[in-house]
């Protein structure tokens, strides 16, 4: 999907992965605008952090039920997988 906005208004969230990835579920989203409330979440979300930020990623793309968070910061790659509501490294 790219850079795109994923956001869940029942949740009042929302969050602007890198890219964000659909792997099984790929044939359901095809051509059309995702809508989180009523469309399967991505498989994976991808961050690039450079730069600190205050926002708890981990804990919003957890409460968006996503169930990969792949995270950069600039010299390591961290995979946390859903378990239950938080992720594990």
């Amino acid at each position: 999907m790219r850079s795109t906005t994923l956001d869940r208004a029942d949740l009042d969230k929302g969050a602007e992965p890198d890219n964000a990835y659909y792997v099984q579920n790929q044939p359901k989203i095809a051509g059309k605008t995702v809508d989180l409330k009523t469309d399967p979440q991505p498989a994976i979300v991808v961050e690039v952090n450079i730069t600190h930020t205050d926002i708890d990623k981990n804990r919003l793309y957890a409460r968006l039920g996503m169930p990969e968070f792949w995270r950069f910061g600039g010299d390591v790659w961290r995979v946390y997988c859903l378990v239950g509501d938080a992720y594990e490294d």
